[in-house]
């Protein structure tokens, strides 16, 4: 949604800074028909000459083209949303605000990438050899890289998958029958974070973690009988920036798993490549991937960082609750050390974040006023909630007294927001009510606005699926076939598509019902008292 435009054409104020490019250190100025400030007038940083829209707009963060030389109209607005630039006036604005602005709007500009900045920033360009410098304080605003997400997911012989493969968004759940697959989809991204783990991480001890190679090849494995992971790590303008691709086995005689290929690509070129030969009898050299090995992953480091960043999470209340687990150790799947991860955020940054926790939390737990964190005597973090009473004082609990549900709701709420590689989440309804899980998917696409962390999620819900905005694209159903479990886009489903899109069935009512067992009408009528 566009919210404002600002003229360039406008005095000039301030002294342009040097160029920062060596050897040239030449006074930076603008190019022919733009200002010291690279076009955009200062008067808009006041604010003056906008509507009340674009003025909010400027306040809650603008969005500004890398390198143009003569920029001459700045529209605001969301990232991937309708951003346009044109060869307008302040007419535009005078004339009717935002309409009047983008009726003015021309074609004759191309169209550039633009970044979501907390405040409007400033370039110079400098005369000699057109470099874009920023100010001091633009400079440390500038926009970092797209965080990277998986794409494309293939395995083969994984578990309950013989061979499938689903293409992930940003945002994706995951619904099928009880044991079909979903959690094990999960534990195949979790498999790679394990093998990326600078600490207690690798081949041997991600196996063996999963009960060895027998547990994690799939019951229906034939010829060929090798265990594949094949994905797709990149960006929305990239998707396949990076690929990576696993074969794992294990030969007669040997109890340890091997590498028998191991191939990553950057941009479609091959980057670094392991393939064991079929004569050789040293098993012990191709017992570790080159992706745990810090000496061999230089040249895919990016992608060995982000697989060590996925994150699982699957909050158990009574693991919170109990005090013993302070001795966990981190990055505990089921929320043992969500109270440490707290801490250990800086004081600054943590107090903003337990307030907007806080304000969740008023409004989906009854009576609910204020959330702390604080330290006991041994320096084991709590979690405190006051709550409203007919005393003049509010009571105050802590996490032991929490409910099931506001626990997990609290480790959803820390989580999304926290910045990081994909984010795993099993069944994130549970404890729930309905009215607060079908609020989810859209706390997950505004707290990506700010993280960029992809969400991926098991559920069975009807209110997630049901809930505005979730698309056929965010959805994969697991089924189960006598030759393995297949996994299935919403959007490829020809029914489910015609349902949704001209019958006006929500998603959830088009996907779920194919989830249901066969027969599951007769768990009604059968005797499960013993006589």
């Amino acid at each position: 949604m566009v919210l404002g435009a600002l003229h360039a054409r406008s005095r000039t104020r301030g002294v342009p800074p040097a160029c920062r490019a060596a050897p040239c250190r030449e006074p930076c100025r603008p190019a022919a028909g733009a200002g010291h400030h690279g076009g955009i007038r200062p008067a808009a940083r006041r604010g003056r000459g906008l509507c009340r829209a674009a003025a909010r707009g400027r306040r809650d963060g603008g969005l500004h083209p890398l390198a143009r030389p003569e920029p001459r109209l700045l529209l605001l607005g969301r990232p991937g949303g309708p951003l346009h630039r044109g060869h307008g006036g302040s007419r535009g604005l005078a004339a009717g605000g935002l309409r009047g602005a983008a009726a003015g709007l021309g074609d004759r500009a191309p169209l550039k990438k633009y970044f979501l900045l907390k405040k409007i920033k400033f370039p110079y360009q400098c005369a000699r050899c057109t470099q874009i410098t920023w100010s001091e304080r633009s400079r440390r605003k500038l926009p970092s890289s797209p965080p990277l997400r998986f794409t494309r997911v293939k395995l083969v012989n994984w578990r309950n998958f013989r061979d499938a493969e689903v293409r992930f968004s940003a945002r994706a759940f995951v619904v099928g029958p009880n044991a079909s697959g979903k959690s094990n989809l999960l534990d195949a991204l979790r498999f790679l974070r394990d093998l990326a783990k600078p600490v207690g991480g690798g081949l041997a001890a991600a196996v063996e973690e999963r009960g060895g190679f027998t547990a994690i090849r799939c019951l229906e494995a034939r010829r060929p009988s090798h265990v594949e992971f094949d994905v797709d790590v990149g960006t929305d303008d990239d998707p396949a920036l990076w690929n990576y691709q696993l074969r794992l086995q294990r030969y007669r005689g040997d109890r340890m798993a091997t590498v028998e290929s191991e191939v990553v690509r950057h941009g479609g070129s091959v980057v670094s490549e392991h393939v064991r030969p079929k004569e050789t009898l040293d098993t012990l050299a191709f017992s570790q991937t080159k992706l745990e090995q810090v000496a061999q992953n230089g040249t895919f480091r990016e992608l060995q960082q982000f697989f060590g960043s996925i994150r699982y999470l699957h909050v158990v209340p009574q693991i919170v609750r109990d005090a013993r687990r302070h001795v966990i150790a981190p990055d505990d799947p089921h929320g043992g050390d969500l109270l440490r991860r707290i801490k250990e955020m800086p004081a600054k940054a943590r107090a903003p974040r337990l307030r907007r926790v806080a304000q969740a939390l008023k409004v989906a737990v009854p009576q609910f006023l204020d959330l702390t964190l604080e330290d006991d005597a041994e320096g084991r973090p709590h979690l405190y909630a006051s709550y409203d009473q007919w005393r003049r004082t509010a009571a105050r609990q802590s996490e032991e007294m929490f409910s099931d549900g506001t626990l997990r709701l609290i480790g959803f709420l820390w989580s999304i927001t926290e910045k990081g590689g994909p984010l795993l989440l099993e069944e994130p309804e549970l404890s729930l009510h309905d009215a607060v899980v079908q609020l989810l998917p859209a706390m997950i696409r505004r707290a990506q606005r700010f993280s960029g962390r992809q969400v991926i999620a098991t559920t069975h819900s009807y209110a997630i699926l049901a809930a505005p905005g979730v698309a056929l694209e965010d959805v994969h159903r697991v089924d189960v076939t006598p030759n393995g479990s297949v996994i299935e886009t919403a959007s490829a489903n020809d029914r489910v598509v015609e349902q949704v899109t001209e019958g006006g069935w929500t998603i959830a009512d088009a996907v779920l019902p194919l989830t249901k067992p066969r027969n599951v009408q007769d768990l009604a009528t059968l005797d499960v008292v013993t006589r």
